[in-house]
């Protein structure tokens, strides 16, 4: 090979991934993290993930094909985290409340993610398709799978499909609204480590579990 051709391939080497798509997400979820979905650009996310200027647009038309990219493997992550959560647990209950707190702590560790699971424009309710790269959400679809096996159970007095779709919108919003008010809310400032959050998540839907199925 000729000096010249060695010298130009090495200029370029940079740019040469194996997988830009994923270097590009990961590169964006620092970013984000750092400083929030509108302080950085498409050509600092290139310069983070050292390629040129050019490369994140063959793969995202638009910053936001990229945040919606990026919530959609948000979305996945949480599912992993949650069915990670459950493994090995045989009783349904127990699968339940499980299920709460990888939900809360997941919000928790990756505050910048779960701010994107949610955005108003990327999401529609109950995870039906807004856009085409936005799947159901994951941890939705474990939710009322695990109220089935309640119900199949005989756990909690779920009769009809409009009951179990009440029952999971029911669950949602408990754990929802307690990761909410953790991650943005009055007690990001009382809660602020793994431990108590976990605790808190354990003490509210403990208690509020068997009173929020039981009226369904």
């Amino acid at each position: 090979m000729s000096r010249s051709l060695l010298e130009n391939t090495s200029k370029h080497e940079p740019y040469h991934h194996g997988n830009l798509h994923a270097t590009l997400l990961e590169a964006a979820r620092t970013l984000v993290e750092e400083h929030g979905i509108d302080g950085f650009s498409l050509r600092e996310l290139a310069r983070r993930a050292g390629v040129s200027p050019a490369a994140p647009y063959h793969h995202f038309k638009d910053k936001a094909a990229l945040i919606r990219a990026l919530a959609g493997e948000s979305q996945i992550r949480l599912g992993i985290a949650s069915q990670h959560a459950i493994k090995g647990i045989q009783d349904p209950m127990q699968r339940l409340s499980k299920l709460g707190v990888a939900y809360v702590l997941f919000a928790f560790e990756h505050p910048s993610e779960f701010r994107i699971m949610f955005r108003q424009e990327l999401r529609s309710p109950l995870g039906e398709l807004e856009q085409p790269d936005i799947k159901p959400d994951p941890a939705f679809v474990l939710l009322k799978q695990i109220l089935i096996e309640c119900r199949q159970a005989g756990c909690i007095p779920i009769t009809s499909e409009r009951a179990l779709e009440l029952a999971s919108i029911n669950m949602w919003a408990l754990v929802h609204g307690l990761a909410t008010l953790i991650v943005d809310g009055p007690l990001s400032h009382t809660f602020r480590t793994k431990e108590q959050v976990i605790e808190l998540t354990r003490q509210v839907t403990g208690g509020s579990l068997q009173q929020q199925l039981g009226g369904t």
